[in-house]
This record gives structure tokens, C-alpha cells and sequence, in this order.
């Protein structure tokens, strides 16, 4: 672990990370809750259970709520997204907590067929084809999830990168999403000549985008490229996770596997941004219980922090519940704020996830334990060597339920914890005083 470390380290020394003043991030975000489904009466109605139901048990950090439109947010027109982005803007919780909106662009992935189109922001002097990344016989390049990969070198591109900009700080919007990325870094024959690889094709593009937003806009990284960095504040460990425990990809323990074995990325590089936690049947893949909602909200906190919610917390009266039940924890979110990313006990897990981490506190060392099964109880033993020789070598170890604030049984050598199916617990062990 502190080879990784190092590694980490070494890495932010050849390019620094960029670093957010408002600090790691928390909110709403439309994707998993509504999808293309997305209008200005389930934003804006989300944004307001967040304020009047979640903000006053604690949601928000700093007193900041970032509020955030996914894909499809082109289903406002532009006055609804005015409209939209103002009443937001307008929104304080009953502590004073501010909220500020966000959006999602793919600034190298075009989507339609339409290669006619005209490019924005050039003026009608260059369609969609002329940007388009080529191959050395001058054909198009295959789709590639669906999209076609736009050439970050060229000048038509680079004025499409000016206009949406400048329309996103214009409107208001301080969070960017930025989606499908490695579209950017594949290889082609670029327009300018002097690009003679993919990343560095995307590097220019990236720097672009870092230049104009003059860290003014929280800049979130999907579907990105690990290296090189320096181009975002936070980049997803993984993509699309959404709130079951387990069963395949887009999971909590799907997370918890990039987590096993890119914890060394949370601030050497950038904020691990976990994805979103997603509650309730009627958003896509929503956890289905109070307990395995709490444990992918506790996946999101071992992570390093970030908490962008994604349940359709408009209109579904479960995900609603769901969320004044998993979200009604100051002692979580206390340790959420120190945005701290937790490391594996046991860095072999293969393709599974670890299922207990640990960080040191000031006193002590925190441990998350985690059970994938979603129908059998499990019971984990730690030794506590594992974790600390300090400790280990102690008479007796106080152990304290973070969530509850309980002081359970005092450990010595080991300690156990009991899970019931799909439960989480994070503990805080210190030396007896």
C-alpha cells in the first residue's frame, strides 16, 4: 500500500491535480432517476424534497447542494432551462444551505446521424462531418458505444468547446459533467498534423476545456482516461453504479472492486466520484431496502466522500422514504466531510471487491465492513494487526458504532462484526483510555 501511495504521489508531482475550493461534492443528479424521462417539474421537484426534507436531517455540505441535470437535458427548452436554472439558484434550505445547478456534455462524442449538421459555434463554416475523427484513408472511424468520436485538434472543434462554454457559464451552471471522454483519446488521423497520438489529442482538448472554465465549474470526469490527469476535480472509479448490493455490474460491490484497487487515485490524481447512490424500485437499479441503500451510501463515504444522490425524489413516494430513512445519518455525512478516501485491508481480491477498509483518524482507525449477500448474514472477523500493530498490541480496543453512536464490546487481537444480508457498518476503534 505505500508503494501505491507513493505511486499516487509521484504521479500529482508530474501533474497537479486540480483542486476545488468548495471542497468534495454533494447533491442530486438526474441520470439514474429519470434518464431521457428528465423535464423541469422533476428537477425542480427533486430539488425541492432535497431542500425541504433532506437538507434539514443534514444532506449538504458546506451549506452547498449541487442540483444536477444528466443527459437529455435538452428536453427543456431554453427558456424552461432558464427558468430552471434561476429557480435553483434562487432555492436556500432553512439553515441557509445554497444551492447551485449542474449539466453533462460529451465534448468528443456526436450522436446523431446527421453529419450535415452545422457545428455550433462556427458560424455555419464547418458541419459535423469535417470534425469527425478519421481514419488514415480519410473514412469515418466506427461508432463506438453509439457515438462518433469527434477530433479534439480541430478548429471546428475547438470553437464547439468555446460556445458550449461560454452558454454554460452563462446560464449559471458551476458543476460540469463530462461524459464519454475516451472518445477524445482514441487514435485517427487528426487535423493537426502535429497531434501524433490519441492523448494527446485529448490532452489539448482537455486543457481547453480547463483554460475556459477558469476553475469556475466543478469539472466531473466519465468514462475518462486514468492518465493523464490534471484535467478534471473529481473522475468516476466506476461508471453507472447505481444501489444494489450486488449481482453484476453497476453495484456496490462493482464500485467497491475500482475502490479495492484504485484507492491510491482519491486526491494524488483527482476526487473519486463513486457515482450516484440510487434508492427506490422505480429509479434504475434503486436499492430496495433502508439497509442496502445505507450500505451504498456508505460505499459512496469510504470513497472519499462525494454523495450525488439519483432517486426520483419528484414523484416515487418509495424512493422518498427510502432516501428520509438512508440520509438521516450527521454522524455519516461528519465522516463523508473529511473527504477522505478509505484503503482495503486486503488488496487480493480479484475481480471481487475487498469487503473491509480502513483510514486512521486522530485518534484511532475507522473500518467499513461490508456484506455483498444480499440473502445470508455474514460474520467477519478483522485481526487487528491487519489494521494497525498499535492497536493490536493494545490490552483493549474501544469499539464504537459510527451510524448509531453506540459503544459496542471492546476488541482484543480481533475484532467481529455480524452483518445481516446486504448490511454495512462502519466502526471507530481507538485505545482504551
Amino acid at each position: 500500500m505505500l508503494f501505491r501511495s507513493a505511486y499516487g504521489q509521484a504521479n500529482a508531482a508530474l501533474h497537479q491535480p486540480l483542486v476545488w475550493p468548495a471542497g468534495v461534492p454533494m447533491g442530486w443528479n438526474s441520470w439514474a432517476a429519470y434518464a431521457e424521462k428528465i423535464n423541469d417539474h422533476r428537477y425542480l421537484g427533486a430539488a425541492a424534497f432535497v431542500r425541504d426534507t433532506l437538507v434539514p436531517q443534514g444532506f449538504g455540505r458546506d451549506k452547498l447542494v449541487y442540483i444536477n441535470l444528466d443527459a437529455f437535458w435538452s428536453n427543456l427548452d431554453v427558456v424552461q432551462l432558464a427558468d430552471a436554472v434561476a429557480t435553483i439558484k434562487s432555492m436556500h434550505g432553512i439553515d441557509g444551505t445554497r444551492f447551485e445547478p449542474g449539466i453533462y456534455w460529451t465534448p468528443f462524442a456526436y450522436w446523431s446521424d446527421d453529419l450535415d449538421a452545422w457545428v455550433e459555434g462556427t458560424g455555419m463554416k464547418y458541419r459535423y462531418r469535417d470534425i469527425l475523427l478519421k481514419a488514415p484513408d480519410g473514412s469515418l472511424l466506427p461508432k463506438v458505444d453509439g457515438g462518433r468520436a469527434i477530433d479534439p485538434s480541430h478548429p471546428g472543434t475547438k470553437a464547439r468547446t468555446s460556445y458550449f462554454m461560454k452558454q454554460f457559464q452563462q446560464l449559471g451552471f458551476h458543476y460540469l459533467k463530462l461524459d464519454f471522454l475516451s472518445h477524445g483519446a482514441l487514435e485517427g488521423a487528426h487535423h493537426d498534423p502535429a497531434i501524433q497520438t490519441g492523448i494527446e489529442a485529448y490532452s489539448e482538448g482537455m486543457q481547453q476545456i480547463v483554460d475556459e472554465t477558469g476553475n469556475r465549474m466543478f469539472l466531473s470526469l466519465s468514462i475518462a482516461p486514468l492518465f493523464p490527469s490534471g484535467y478534471g476535480h473529481a473522475r468516476r472509479l466506476s461508471c453507472d453504479t447505481k444501489g444494489h448490493i450486488s449481482g453484476g455490474d453497476q453495484t456496490t460491490e462493482y464500485m467497491l472492486n475500482s475502490l479495492t484497487y484504485g484507492w491510491w487515485t482519491s486526491k494524488n490524481l483527482y476526487i473519486a466520484d463513486p457515482d450516484h447512490v440510487v434508492l427506490g424500485d422505480s429509479a434504475d437499479q434503486g436499492a430496495r431496502s433502508v439497509t442496502e441503500g445505507r450500505s451504498r451510501l456508505l460505499s459512496a463515504i469510504v470513497s472519499g466522500g462525494m454523495i450525488l444522490d439519483s432517486s426520483r425524489l419528484a414523484d416515487d413516494p418509495q424512493g422518498q422514504e427510502l432516501a428520509r430513512a438512508v440520509y438521516d445519518n450527521r454522524n455519516l455525512f461528519a465522516v463523508a466531510s473529511e473527504g477522505q478516501a478509505f484503503q482495503p485491508v486486503e488488496g487480493d481480491s480479484g475481480d471481487k471487491a475487498a469487503s473491509v477498509f480502513t483510514r486512521k483518524t486522530a485518534r484511532g482507525v475507522y473500518i467499513a465492513v461490508f456484506n455483498y449477500d444480499e440473502k445470508q448474514p455474514q460474520t467477519i472477523t478483522v485481526p487487528l494487526a491487519r489494521i494497525d500493530p498499535g492497536l493490536a498490541a493494545a490490552s483493549s480496543i474501544a469499539v464504537i458504532d459510527v451510524a448509531t453512536g453506540r459503544t459496542l464490546a471492546p476488541a482484543r487481537g480481533t475484532v467481529t462484526i455480524e452483518l445481516s444480508p446486504a448490511e454495512s457498518k462502519l466502526l471507530k476503534l481507538h485505545r482504551e483510555e
